[in-house]
């Protein structure tokens, strides 16, 4: 939404200066008349006529041209802040994909992690029941399988907060 109205404000500001810059040509009108004189007990006389008036602005104590740099200084900030908000929303959407094409290396992360959290967590279960391992060490595995499935949880919430920030900077979420 910010594009589009950063777009009708150059557009209006191109109109603002195209006029004042036409404030500056010569004017050419036209007109036509008719004249009817008389009275009711004497014959009237009706004329018809037809003009072309051409006028230069000669002198208008630098109104025209204050009003033509003050467009064109509009139409250069509405240059300027339509740029500004492209290049805003060309930088959100870059970061959006690269945080957006990283999920998969995320989700495959965790998912090792939480393979090999289990595997140790299954062979100090093993130890432990055999004799050869403390409760600690049980209790060490149990940990790392608990890391290794927030680790999970929190690859899925960044896949989703990734995939939220694209749709946003691309428009197609509101």
């Amino acid at each position: 939404p910010e594009l589009a109205a950063a777009s009708a404000d150059k557009r209006q500001m191109g109109a603002l200066a195209s006029a004042a810059k036409k404030a500056t040509f010569p004017e050419l009108s036209l007109y036509g008349m008719n004249d009817w004189a008389g009275s009711s007990a004497a014959n009237g006389a009706s004329t018809y006529k037809a003009g072309i008036v051409i006028s230069f602005p000669l002198g208008d104590g630098g109104q025209r041209r204050g009003a033509q740099a003050e467009a064109a200084a509009g139409q250069s900030r509405a240059d300027g802040s339509l740029k500004m908000i492209e290049n805003r929303i060309q930088s959100e959407v870059a970061s959006a994909w690269a945080q957006w094409q990283i999920v998969g290396v995320l989700a495959r992360a965790g998912a090792d992690e939480l393979a090999a959290g289990n595997e140790s967590f299954r062979i100090a279960m093993i130890r432990y029941k055999e004799g050869k391992a403390i409760l600690a060490e049980v209790t060490e595995a149990r940990a790392q399988v608990v890391k290794a499935e927030l680790a999970v949880a929190q690859s899925i919430a960044f896949q989703e907060k990734a995939w939220s920030r694209l749709q946003r900077a691309i428009g197609a979420a509101s």
